[in-house]
């Protein structure tokens, strides 16, 4: 059988897809190949029983090949196709390995262990109530303009705390910058570092809130509801699961007339909105649109 590593160097959530192609190389091609995956995340690929070790103790396989694989073309096709994230690193092993991988599923795999899947544990472990959503209002400085209007936030989660009976828990790495929203939500700002903490409370969370970030593939994967922030950035047809609300604003302003500008830095954007000194296409979508978005998602039947 052919040994394959896989390299990529870029975000979890690109893991996460990279991790989602590789179910799909072995289920299109079994028995043909020997994978693994070299990443600064080796949490995502944790308890992966595809995935054999074909570098120990920084020596590699002798048999093996080293891939570096991508998806930048595929995204850039994307602006016509509509394909989605799911598809980008396919497209890439297909060309790079001449292979034909059909893409049976979307969304992307993780791999829990049973401790890891134990809600009642886990919200003991975090000190977190019965019924929450995560959400990261953080701000990247390698991508700031993916961040909503702080005074948004505000409203936002005035507003959840007056009508709804279900806790925000507030998440995010201590490396980026985090409103203080004093004692109006639970945080877990800065204690979930390992991955593996943080995908486990994902777990346990009934549903997450953000821009496009890793909490919405770690909903994707666990079928969990998610609503987006994604204003004029990047095409809903690239990132949306179908099972999410996605509030984007894409066709509506010249800057992102028919796909998104994937800008990164304020300095990038051409469309600052004075009023609130963020780009307009995050502007545009105010507090009470999330809290619509939340309230669409049912409970047992009845409203959450």
């Amino acid at each position: 059988m052919r040994k394959i590593i896989f390299k990529n160097f870029q975000s979890p959530g690109d893991i996460m897809m990279l991790q989602l192609a590789v179910r799909e190389l072995h289920r299109n091609y079994p028995n043909q190949f020997i994978t693994d995956i070299v990443s600064p995340y080796p949490e995502i690929t944790y308890g992966n029983f595809l995935l054999t070790r074909l570098i120990v103790n920084g020596m590699k396989d002798e048999d093996a090949e080293i891939i570096d694989v991508g998806y930048v073309e595929e995204l850039i096709r994307s602006k016509i196709s509509g394909s989605h994230f799911s598809d980008g690193f396919i497209a890439d092993i297909n060309n790079k390995l001449n292979l034909n991988i059909v893409k049976e599923n979307m969304y992307p795999p993780l791999y829990l262990k049973d401790h890891e899947k134990d809600v009642k544990e886990t919200k003991i472990v975090y000190n977190l109530p019965e019924r929450f959503w995560i959400f990261n209002a953080g701000i990247k400085n390698d991508i700031p303009l993916k961040s909503w209007v702080v005074d948004y936030w505000k409203e936002f989660i005035q507003l959840f705390n007056k009508k709804s009976n279900i806790f925000l828990v507030q998440v995010g790495s201590h490396n980026h910058i985090h409103p203080n929203f004093n004692n109006d939500v639970i945080s877990l700002v800065g204690k979930t570092e390992n991955l593996r903490e943080f995908i486990r409370v994902c777990y346990a969370a009934e549903g997450s809130i953000g821009p496009i970030s890793m909490h919405m593939h770690l909903m994707a994967s666990f079928k969990k509801p998610c609503i987006v922030i994604a204003g004029g950035r990047e095409l809903s047809t690239w990132e949306q699961y179908p099972i999410h609300q996605f509030l984007h604003t894409v066709g509506t302003l010249d800057c992102c007339k028919l796909y998104g500008c994937h800008k990164s830095q304020r300095s990038e954007c051409v469309n600052i909105d004075k009023s609130t000194n963020y780009p307009k296409c995050m502007s545009m979508i105010d507090h009470y649109q999330v809290w619509k978005a939340f309230r669409m998602y049912e409970k047992n039947g009845s409203k959450i």
